[in-house]
C-alpha cells in the first residue's frame, strides 16, 4: 500500500485496533482473535515507522463525486462531522436498513448520497450487492468469503477465489 499513487486509505475497526496497539501497547482481546496475534507477532518489537504513518494518515470517510466511502456506515440523520469514529468504524445500522428496505420490495433512498460504498458487514455473495444506494462491498474475506474489489465508474467487479481455497489448512476460517 506505500507504493500505492494517489492512496485514499479508509480506517476500518482491525487498523485502528493497529493502531492502537502501536501507540500504546494495548492490544484489545477481539483483535487479537481475529488476526491481531498473528499481526503482534509478525512485527515483534520492529514497527517500521513508514507503516504507522500509513495508519495515522487514514481517514474516517471520503466523498468524491457525491459518492462516500466509509468502512462500517453513517448516521443519515447527522451531519458526518457531528458523527464519532465509532459509527464509521463499526456502525451496521445503515447496511441492515438498507437490507431490510430491499428485502420488503420498498427500495428507498437512505442518504444524501448518490451511492454509499461500505464494508464491514459481509454478505452472503460472490459480488459486492447493491440495497438501495448502499452498496455492500464485504464479501466475507475475512471469514469464508470471497475478497472483492469495484470499480465505482464502471461497475467492473474483481473477486478473488474463496479464501479457504486461497490459503489451505489456515485454522479459524469460520463461515459467516
Amino acid at each position: 500500500m506505500l507504493k500505492i499513487k494517489n492512496l485514499t486509505f479508509l480506517l476500518g475497526n482491525h487498523d485502528f485496533w493497529t493502531l492502537e496497539w502501536m501507540e500504546t501497547g494495548y492490544a484489545d482481546s477481539t483483535w487479537l482473535a481475529q488476526g491481531g496475534a498473528a499481526t503482534v507477532r509478525s512485527y515483534g518489537s520492529d514497527i517500521p515507522r513508514a507503516h504507522h504513518e500509513l495508519l495515522k494518515t487514514a481517514r474516517p470517510f471520503h466523498i468524491l463525486n457525491d459518492q462516500l466511502f466509509v468502512h462500517a456506515g453513517i448516521n443519515p440523520a447527522k451531519a458526518l462531522e457531528d458523527q464519532g469514529l465509532s459509527t464509521f468504524l463499526w456502525d451496521r445500522s445503515l447496511a441492515a436498513k438498507a437490507q431490510y428496505h430491499e428485502a420488503q420490495g420498498e427500495p428507498q433512498k437512505l442518504t444524501e448520497f448518490e451511492a454509499v460504498f461500505v464494508g464491514h458487514t459481509p454478505i452472503k455473495e460472490d459480488r459486492p450487492k447493491q440495497f438501495c444506494e448502499i452498496w455492500m462491498m464485504d464479501t466475507g474475506a475475512g471469514w469464508s468469503g470471497r475478497l472483492s474489489m469495484m470499480n465505482v465508474d464502471s461497475g467492473e467487479t474483481f473477486v478473488s477465489d474463496p479464501v479457504p481455497e486461497l490459503y489451505p489448512g489456515v485454522a479459524g476460517r469460520k463461515k459467516f
